[in-house]
C-alpha cells in the first residue's frame, strides 16, 4: 500500500499491509466481497490514524455490520447451508404451485395441508427482506429456513429433520436420549427437551433456538468463521453469555473481528 507524502505509519511496529489485509479480510468474511475504494479509503484511514486503537476497532467494526451487504451475505450463507441451492426464485415457484391446487376442488380435502404449507413457504420466502431491514434476527432466519416444505423434502422423515437441526443449527449430534425426545415431540408427542415440555415441531424449534446449547453452537461456528480454529473454554463461555443474554449475533462477530489474533499483530 502507498503511504500518501510517504508520512511513516502511525505505529512503526505495525506495517501498512496489515491494516489493508484486516480492512479487505474483513470484508470478504463479513460481506462475501472486498471493499470499494472509497470504504478502504475511510476505513483506512480511521485505524490508521488512530493506530488501531480499541476505540478505532470498534469503529471500524460498527462500520462493517451497519452495511446492508453484511446482512444479505449473512443471509444467503445461511440460506445455502439451511436449504443448499434453493433460493428466493425456487420457494416462489413453490408458492404458485400450492396456490394453484387451491383452485382445484378436488383438492378440498387436503386444502387445509396445502394452506398450511404455503403460509409456512410464504414466512420462509419473507424472512429475507425481514432480516435485511432488521426487522427478525438471525434465531428468527434459523427458524424460518427450517421450517418449511424445502427443508423437510432436503431431510425426509422426522429423524433426519431432527439430526439437521442439531448438526446444522447446534453443531454437534444429538444425544440417544436428545434424538428420541426431539422425534416424538416433532411427531406430536408430549415430551422433553433441555428442560422444555413441547408437542410439535414449532415447539422443538422454539426450544433448540432457545436453548444455551444451540448458542454454544452459534458461537463455535462464528470462531471456525472468522479464526479458522474453535473457541477457547473462555471464549466460548463469554461469547455464549453474551448472545444468550444480550440476543446479539453481531456483538459475537465485532468480538472476534477488533481481536490482535484475527487483526493479525
Amino acid at each position: 500500500g502507498i503511504i500518501s507524502g510517504n508520512v511513516a505509519p502511525p505505529d512503526p511496529t505495525v506495517s501498512s499491509n496489515v491494516y489493508e489485509d484486516y480492512i479487505n479480510r474483513t470484508f470478504i468474511i463479513a460481506m462475501g466481497r472486498e471493499p470499494s475504494t472509497a470504504e478502504f479509503t475511510t476505513n483506512y484511514d480511521l485505524i490508521y490514524n488512530n493506530r488501531l486503537s480499541s476505540a478505532s476497532r470498534s469503529q471500524f467494526a460498527d462500520n462493517v455490520f451497519a452495511n446492508s451487504d453484511y446482512r444479505l451475505h449473512a443471509y444467503e450463507e445461511t440460506r445455502n447451508e439451511l436449504l443448499r441451492d434453493n433460493d428466493s426464485l425456487d420457494m416462489l415457484t413453490l408458492i404458485a404451485v400450492l396456490n394453484g391446487l387451491l383452485i382445484d376442488s378436488t383438492n378440498l380435502a387436503s386444502f387445509p395441508q396445502i394452506i398450511f404449507e404455503r403460509d409456512r413457504m410464504l414466512l420462509t420466502l419473507e424472512s429475507k427482506s425481514l432480516f435485511m431491514a432488521g426487522t427478525i434476527n438471525m434465531k428468527e432466519v434459523h427458524k424460518r429456513l427450517a421450517n418449511n416444505l424445502i427443508f423437510d423434502q432436503i431431510n425426509m422423515g422426522t429423524q433426519n429433520f431432527v439430526l439437521a437441526v442439531f448438526q446444522q443449527l447446534v453443531n454437534r449430534e444429538p444425544t440417544q436420549y436428545e434424538l428420541a425426545s426431539s422425534v416424538a415431540m416433532v411427531d406430536g408427542n408430549n415430551s422433553i427437551l433441555f428442560l422444555q415440555t413441547g408437542n410439535s415441531k414449532n415447539n422443538f424449534l422454539d426450544i433448540v433456538i432457545g436453548s444455551l446449547n444451540y448458542h454454544e453452537g452459534q458461537v463455535f461456528q462464528l470462531y471456525e468463521k472468522y479464526l479458522l480454529r474453535p473457541p477457547g473454554t473462555i471464549e466460548m463461555y463469554n461469547g455464549t453469555q453474551t448472545y444468550y443474554l444480550n440476543n446479539n449475533y453481531e456483538k459475537i462477530q465485532k468480538d472476534i473481528i477488533t481481536t490482535n489474533e484475527f487483526i493479525g499483530i
